[in-house]
């Protein structure tokens, strides 16, 4: 402010947005100070201290936002934002493409492996006594996850080992491949030629 001036600082809009979010850190500050040093019940000032004050702090992280001023000077990443811009179109069909792709497999899963493994803390397939994995197909919440953690190949041949191992083997191998397949190879790559 004192180098440019009042009327220089604020005529830029991200200086604006930049003076707001420090103005709220203030408030932040000062409700921390005069709840915490008020003589009230301290559970209370600290909880409502804590609450206030997450949600304030919160607001900060809108500071990120100011990496977009860099566009205006950066010409690589303004071209990358315009063809990401340009591209949402062909992505959000391609989208709903691989969301229902996704939701099918998940249904296959619930069907063929529904509390189909158990397993113990030493990695051994035991249905009475032991506990279904991180990654399973009980409910249908628990089989989108393991379908979006399939997707990203995070430890796949772990969690097809297991179902491989309490279910029919063929079985598996011809869901766990053909989701490898058609879902990271195929959609994951197609997904990623039409964003660049």
């Amino acid at each position: 402010m004192i180098a440019l001036g009042l009327h220089s600082f604020f005529f830029d809009s991200f200086n604006i947005f930049d003076s707001i979010l420090v103005l709220i850190g203030c408030i932040d500050t000062v409700i921390k100070l005069i709840l915490l040093s008020s003589p009230q019940d301290s559970s209370l000032s600290t909880a409502n201290s804590g609450s206030l004050s997450g949600v304030l702090s919160a607001v900060r992280a809108f500071r990120l936002l100011r990496i977009f001023k860099l566009a205006t000077t950066w010409k690589k990443f303004k071209d990358l934002l315009l063809t990401v811009w340009k591209t949402l179109k062909d992505i959000s069909t391609f989208t709903i493409f691989i969301s229902l792709f996704v939701f099918i497999y998940a249904l296959i899963g619930m069907e063929i492996f529904s509390y189909q493994c158990k397993k113990t803390s030493d990695d051994k397939i035991d249905m009475v006594n032991g506990k279904s994995p991180l990654n399973n197909f009980d409910t249908f919440y628990e089989a989108l996850l393991t379908i979006f953690v399939l997707l990203t190949g995070d430890q796949w041949t772990a969690i097809m080992l297991d179902y491989y191992r309490a279910v029919s083997q063929p079985l598996a191998l011809v869901f766990f491949v053909t989701f490898m397949i058609f879902g990271q190879y195929m959609l994951l790559n197609l997904f990623l030629a039409i964003l660049l």
